[in-house]
């Protein structure tokens, strides 16, 4: 009996508080990831311009999760991002984020969410706006010397086209219970 109210219990996913010591937790692993991702894409657009931005992007953004990765991974907890509209195709979505992915895009789902990916892991999605930095590698309007290097580097890309506010896709964190 007491197996049973526990399976019920963990099948109707975390309570309100659960939630919010989840989102917390996601997002202190995410921050500094996001962080330093925009903080290095930014002064490198500043001080060497998009093309460096998109190599900086290509080389760069890897390492700088798989360093935030390395202390997260002894305690199982992975982060990444994803969209709908890959420029990286190594960024594919978990399964367990392709049914969010569309929600968000259509507008049913706005803010960060908590999910339950199994009976052991919890996820966390966050959006991912497109902002005016963004509209340089992104947008409608991208430099044909952009191009050549997002095409050069990205071959099969299908991240363009997008205009400031627009869902870009989403940060992922996925932990134990």
């Amino acid at each position: 009996m007491i197996w049973f109210l526990v399976s019920v219990l963990f099948a109707q996913g975390p309570t309100l508080t659960e939630e919010q010591a989840y989102s917390k937790k996601a997002e202190s692993y995410l921050n500094p990831f996001k962080k330093e991702l925009m903080m290095v894409l930014k002064k490198t657009v500043e001080t060497k311009g998009t093309i460096a931005a998109v190599n900086t992007c290509h080389l760069q953004a890897p390492k700088i999760l798989e360093k935030h990765l390395e202390h997260l991974k002894k305690n199982q907890i992975e982060i990444g991002r994803t969209s709908d509209k890959l420029r990286n195709h190594e960024n594919a979505p978990r399964p367990w984020v392709v049914k969010y992915l569309s929600e968000f895009k259509e507008g049913q789902r706005k803010g960060p969410v908590v999910v339950e990916i199994n009976e052991n892991r919890i996820g966390y999605l966050a959006p991912i706006g497109i902002q005016p930095l963004c509209l340089k590698c992104h947008g409608e309007k991208i430099d044909r010397k952009v191009q050549k290097i997002i095409a050069e580097n990205y071959p099969k890309d299908q991240a363009i086209n997008y205009k400031i506010g627009d869902f870009r896709g989403l940060f992922w964190v996925e932990m134990n219970r």
